[in-house]
């Protein structure tokens, strides 16, 4: 760069010849309008101009940072993209790092979180607050009850015993219902406490107790002068009468073989349902009474002279004409008041 003389600098007014030479440095230096060039300029190596202040004014020079390099007006970052790796060495907690400080990470602590420290392995230690490791005080296993009636003794593996108390007036909690020494069906435990007969049950003594009864129970042990059992039965021997709606899940009906020739009774009390096998002229009585049915079947039939007792005939030609039979017939007879009643019901095979 040109260098001015001035008077200033001179000490003393300046020559023609001075101030021609001021006004030639002046127009060689000169910045014209257009594109700035390098030439003239002077500055620090490995320095970029620039302003880093926050405001307006003149040109700075700026210090490269690191992982830039400026070479040949080249300017070239180094280090960017490349990733850090890590390592770890499990016996000392150390945490390694390829591009800075390593690290020893810490234990755990009750006061810090950190590493979890060496077991010693095995089931029964289990970590601590504290940081250490260490048996529970009950060794980790379960707790075994125990119980013992004859003093309500309730027994703990792990702890303290416990005696159960026994239910009583004095007691305002629960408590167990005290044994009774087998005192039988007859006592029952008081709310004080205490097993006893409830009045008016239980047992005791009588003169003479009897059952008396209709034809349609029997009755075995009667009368009881002392002690003893009565049985009451229903009496399937003999007639019985139910003068209300009765419901059956299932009815079986007695079967009966009548003789196969001569004279024959229909009686409903050999059972509701008879057959005969004819082997010759049959005559059949009269045995119902009234509100009985009877069904019969009768074979062979149309091969014998059938002879019925006097009978009102359903389903016929006429209620005196009995059925025309076949080889193998069923027939049913039933009596309303007095009258015995008769009907056809097919014939089979």
């Amino acid at each position: 760069m040109a260098t001015i003389v001035t008077r200033a600098g001179k000490g003393s007014a300046l020559t023609h010849t001075e101030m021609d030479a001021n006004f030639t440095n002046l127009n060689n230096d000169k910045l014209e309008s257009g594109a700035v060039t390098t030439s003239g300029l002077t500055m620090a190596t490995g320095k970029l101009l620039g302003r880093s202040t926050a405001s307006t004014g003149a040109v700075e020079e700026i210090t490269l940072g690191s992982g830039l390099t400026l070479s040949s007006g080249t300017l070239t970052a180094s280090g960017g993209g490349a990733g850090t790796d890590l390592g770890y060495t499990a016996s000392t907690r150390l945490l390694t790092s390829s591009t800075g400080t390593d690290v020893t990470l810490p234990l755990f602590t009750g006061t810090a979180p950190g590493l979890v420290n060496l077991s010693g392995g095995g089931t029964t230690n289990f970590l601590r607050a504290d940081g250490s490791w260490a048996a529970p005080p009950s060794g980790g296993a379960g707790t075994d009850l125990g119980y013992t009636p004859s003093t309500q003794l309730l027994t703990s593996s792990t702890g303290t015993d416990v005696t159960l108390p026994l239910f009583s007036t004095t007691n305002t909690n629960a408590g167990l219902v005290p044994g009774n020494s087998n005192l039988g069906a007859t006592y029952f435990l008081n709310a004080d406490g205490s097993w006893a007969i409830p009045a008016g049950g239980g047992s005791g003594t009588v003169t003479s107790v009897a059952v008396s009864s209709s034809g349609s129970i029997t009755v075995g042990g009667s009368p009881i002068t002392s002690s003893g059992t009565i049985t009451v039965n229903l009496n399937t021997a003999n007639a019985n009468s139910f003068t209300g709606q009765q419901t059956f899940k299932e009815i079986k009906e007695t079967t009966f073989t009548l003789a196969t020739s001569g004279t024959i009774a229909l009686d409903p009390a050999n059972g509701s349902i008879q057959s005969s096998v004819l082997t010759g002229n049959p005559t059949f009585t009269d045995s119902l009474e009234a509100g009985q049915t009877l069904v019969l079947h009768l074979d062979n039939g149309s091969s014998y002279t059938v002879i019925y007792p006097t009978t009102t005939w359903v389903g016929t030609t006429s209620s005196s004409t009995p059925p025309t039979l076949t080889a193998n017939d069923v027939l049913v007879f039933w009596k309303f008041g007095t009258t015995l009643y008769g009907a056809y019901v097919g014939s089979y095979v």
